[in-house]
């Protein structure tokens, strides 16, 4: 029988729990088991700084967001490439909120704080890679919270673990301590062309002064450049932004944060 996905250990007050991730199978036999920051403590090659994976959370607009509001409800985008896997699962915890599913692909393993991938989520989503959605619910009180993540590239080569790739991610968000400023903070952006070559124009409006910072992500969210980093009066605001000639072709992403507020679009950089 083929090996689907992910066996590992969590370490939590004094106990063991043990699972194997096999298509559709409970993940573990009992709720204690859910990824925390200590990833996976019988595999060596557990990584946090795993630049393929990431974690990024969205607000209703489609906007990265690394602070939230309390009671309000986002997306969580996750996934991570590895060359040569056709298998993948993963594990998702919240230490505060409430996750819950999107698609298929998912299910909830605890209520609210662990979900982890169904059979179908175990397929590669593109060429030797794997993302999921999750809706997480923001809590009413806490200060942050945060999100850990586990990830298996499978080699897919029977029930031994040998040749797996195991890499753990978390991120940390606070809670929005400005209450007078969200995304609406940041309007009317608007950045061409794309695709574009050597340069954009980034045009958008301040609602009110801020420190702003733009910057150039890869896909996967990683930053690339820092674009722009001043203080902005309110009003309209345009710039010219030149690449740097080492910035490869592909899909990027411009971030636009003032203050709490974060708008970013994508682009094509060719």
């Amino acid at each position: 029988m083929k090996k689907l996905l992910l066996s590992f250990f969590v370490v939590s007050i004094g106990s063991i729990c043990y699972s194997v991730f096999t298509g559709d199978a409970n993940v573990h036999s009992n709720t204690g088991g859910s990824p925390s920051a200590s990833g996976c403590s019988c595999h060596s090659a557990t990584n946090q700084n795993d630049a393929a994976t990431f974690i990024r959370v969205e607000d209703n607009q489609g906007n990265t967001v690394t602070a939230f509001t309390a009671g309000a409800t986002y997306k969580i985008i996750f996934g991570t490439a590895k060359t040569g896997r056709v298998k993948f699962g993963f594990a998702l915890s919240a230490d505060q909120g409430t996750l819950n599913v999107i698609a298929g692909n998912t299910k909830i393993q605890k209520s609210g704080v662990y979900i982890t991938h169904t059979s179908s989520g175990t397929a590669a989503t593109a060429t030797d890679s794997a993302k999921w959605e999750a809706n997480w619910t923001a809590p009413a009180s806490a200060s942050s919270a945060t999100l850990n993540l586990i990830v298996n590239a499978s080699n897919n080569n029977s029930s031994s673990d040998a040749g797996d790739l195991i890499v753990a991610k978390t991120l940390t968000l606070s809670k929005s301590s400005n209450t007078g400023m969200s995304e609406a903070q940041i309007g009317m952006l608007s950045i061409y062309p794309s695709p574009a070559r050597s340069f954009v124009y980034i045009n958008y409006e301040m609602k009110q002064g801020s420190d702003v910072v733009i910057q150039l992500r890869d896909i996967q969210g990683k930053i690339i450049s820092t674009l722009l980093n001043e203080y902005e009066t309110a009003g309209k605001q345009e710039h010219k932004i030149v690449f740097d000639n080492s910035i490869n072709p592909g899909f990027y992403f411009i971030e636009i944060k003032a203050g709490s507020a974060i708008k970013t679009q994508k682009i094509l950089i060719q």
